[in-house]
């Protein structure tokens, strides 16, 4: 991801395979939706309806090829022969005519032709041929493009929460149970989505795509799906007449079985693009469209990809300019590739393996744990409480909504402005993260005291109860905990100290809070990668504290213990065994309170009192890491 832009190369393949288990960034773009326009060349926004047609024109001749073939000489082969012959028949018509589904798809997003009465003529045709209700699917559709990443909104592919997992899941959580469930899904799920609204978005009353009343519709799209229904009552009609006149098994071998697999691919093609572990999902106090857009993933078919005309491998350009024709599809990504940077996703893992990969890992969706800046947690406090003392904030943070809330409390207690709300996204790459500190220097002319507190603890106090295993630990877990807990405060730490050095300003304070979990004291089973970002900001602390001397800037760490805040009052501190642990643990037997039991530390160390000091690790948490208390015994 670029800073407005100024990314120079795009993302490799090679770059992108290595790191598909990354997380997109999900705070919001440096760029606009109008940055992303002007990236591509305009001729790509020009639609020819003699091109389109003489694409839809090669996949027809295809079919008839094909369908000739089939129909002509394989009653001549001999039995053992036939057993290939068709299935081979199956397959390449089942893949060019989803190629022509996806030409039908197309003209339903307006992208055949300048002519919407020439898109939705073609595209109703098409997709009646293939039993889908076009104008009905259109409409859904339409609406899934406009909520795309939404928890609330979207009308497909809503991924569950933890809490809401039906009963079953646990039982086919195995290989033979997903084996089940991938058969199952691939040939019945788009049948079942149609009539049923399966995997859709819940509405309050019976929802269905061939019911002119249905909530999917408003008043004046009605009389269209009157027309949709009409189209595949038609088709239905002619497969009757044709089973009546060339028998039932003509008509499966012929349409039925290539049918199966066009249904098949569009349920996996769609699956694969919104169903994968570094896309994030949104609610409403964060979701916009280009979010939402930019929360799907490119993939590779290989030679299917030219087949299914590229909607495979350019479906993140689709979700932003959905009226793009195909043709141009491929030119419009490259395109917006520099720009895009962190935030385009594609995955070339073959996709037989990302399927089954993706489906084993992507069960259900929590919430983000742990604190993000200013956001929540600690850090709230500590802008809150340094607001108190007459200190003047920048709070960054992800969650933009809370730190507006925030930066609004605090400057509505005086008549200057003294909070000013950042939005940063500390897994975003260094230019964007480098462009938000300018952003904040700029704000008030410098910066005296920086706070690294980000972090994720997925790893830490969430699974002491039932202790885990680092073999249970992913990849995708790993980096995002490193990305945020590491990676994010050396970035953040590198840009602001370059400005506290180049402007002369007589040094500076950087705070950075670990954790007691980096102690050799501290050494608890299921906390490997927590444990070891914290470990590693703590060499971060005394490196640059070591390196910075030089320039006044004061770099110490503070390593909290287990404290009483907004995250862990409402859930950790609910759990009965915490207290027995706690009660072995801490010599003090009480759980100190953010105030002021870090908040004391964080004004010492940003006083000039503290000039001498550097380097350090201070550690508060009650006593809790002295020799001889029972830390492991106790869980």
């Amino acid at each position: 991801m670029g800073a407005g832009g100024n990314m120079s190369t795009p993302t490799t393949k090679n770059e992108q395979k290595k790191n598909h288990l990354q997380r997109v960034p999900s705070a919001k773009p440096p760029f606009t939706l109008g940055d992303v326009k002007k990236a591509i060349p305009p001729h790509c926004f020009q639609r020819s309806l003699i091109r389109s047609f003489s694409y839809l024109i090669q996949d027809l001749i295809f079919v008839s090829i094909f369908y000739y073939i089939a129909n002509t000489y394989f009653h001549l082969l001999p039995s053992p022969l036939t057993y290939l012959a068709w299935p081979a028949y199956w397959i390449a018509q089942g893949c060019v005519c989803t190629g022509i589904w996806v030409i039908g798809h197309e003209c339903g997003h307006h992208g055949f032709s300048d002519y919407q009465w020439v898109d939705d003529t073609v595209g109703h045709i098409l997709h009646s041929a293939l039993l889908t209700p076009y104008f009905a699917w259109k409409h859904s559709h339409r609406r899934h493009h406009a909520n795309t990443g939404s928890l609330e909104n979207d009308e497909v592919y809503i991924p569950r929460f933890k809490s809401k997992l039906r009963w079953y899941y646990k039982y086919l959580n195995n290989p033979l149970g997903r084996v089940f469930v991938l058969a199952f899904t691939l040939t019945f799920a788009w049948p079942l989505y149609l009539m049923f609204n399966i995997s859709g978005k819940k509405y309050e009353r019976f929802t269905c795509h061939y019911d002119p009343n249905s909530p999917l519709y408003s008043n004046r799209e009605r009389m269209q799906i009157y027309i949709s229904d009409a189209g595949v009552i038609a088709t239905t009609y002619v497969l009757y007449r044709l089973a009546m006149t060339q028998g039932l098994t003509w008509v499966l071998c012929i349409y039925g079985v290539p049918l199966l697999i066009v249904n098949g691919f569009i349920v996996l093609i769609t699956l694969m693009h919104h169903t994968h572990a570094s896309l994030p999902h949104y609610d409403s106090s964060e979701w916009d469209f280009l979010r939402g857009a930019l929360a799907t993933v490119d993939r590779d078919y290989g030679i299917l990809n030219k087949v299914f005309h590229n909607v495979t491998d350019t479906h993140v350009l689709h979700h932003i300019f959905s009226y793009i024709s195909h043709y141009h599809a491929m030119e419009a990504t490259n395109a917006i590739k520099p720009l895009l940077g962190d935030y385009y996703q594609v995955d070339d893992t073959p996709i037989i393996k990302a399927m089954w990969r993706d489906t084993k890992e992507c069960i259900y969706v929590e919430k983000d744990e742990g604190s993000q800046g200013a956001s929540s947690g600690i850090g709230l406090e500590f802008c809150l409480d340094l607001a108190k003392a007459g200190c003047r904030i920048i709070a960054a943070a992800r969650r933009v909504d809370r730190l507006t809330n925030l930066c609004n409390q605090i400057n509505s207690e005086g008549p200057a402005r003294r909070a000013f709300a950042l939005e940063l996204d500390v897994m975003a790459n260094g230019a964007t993260i480098e462009a938000a500190v300018k952003i904040a220097w700029d704000a008030f002319g410098r910066i005296d005291v920086l706070v690294n507190n980000a972090s994720v603890r997925r790893n830490w106090l969430i699974y002491i109860g039932s202790v885990s295993s680092s073999l249970k630990l992913s990849e995708e877990e790993w980096e995002h905990t490193f990305r945020t807990n590491l990676r994010g405060a050396w970035l953040v730490s590198k840009y602001v100290c370059r400005h506290m050095r180049d402007a002369k300003q007589g040094g500076g304070s950087v705070i950075n809070i670990t954790s007691i979990a980096a102690l050799n004291r501290v050494v608890v089973p299921g906390t490997l990668a927590y444990a070891s970002s914290k470990m590693a900001l703590d060499m971060v602390t005394k490196i640059m504290a070591l390196e910075l001397g030089v320039d006044k800037i004061r770099v110490n760490s503070i390593s909290p213990g287990i404290f009483k805040y907004e995250i862990t009052d409402l859930s950790l501190f609910q759990q009965k065994w915490l207290h027995k642990f706690l009660y072995k643990t801490l010599p003090q037997r009480f759980v100190g309170t953010t105030d002021p039991a870090l908040t004391s530390v964080i004004r010492y160390l940003i006083h000039d009192s503290s000039e001498y000091v550097t380097g350090n690790i201070f550690i508060v948490n009650g006593g809790g890491t002295l020799p001889g208390v029972p830390i492991f015994p106790s869980l």
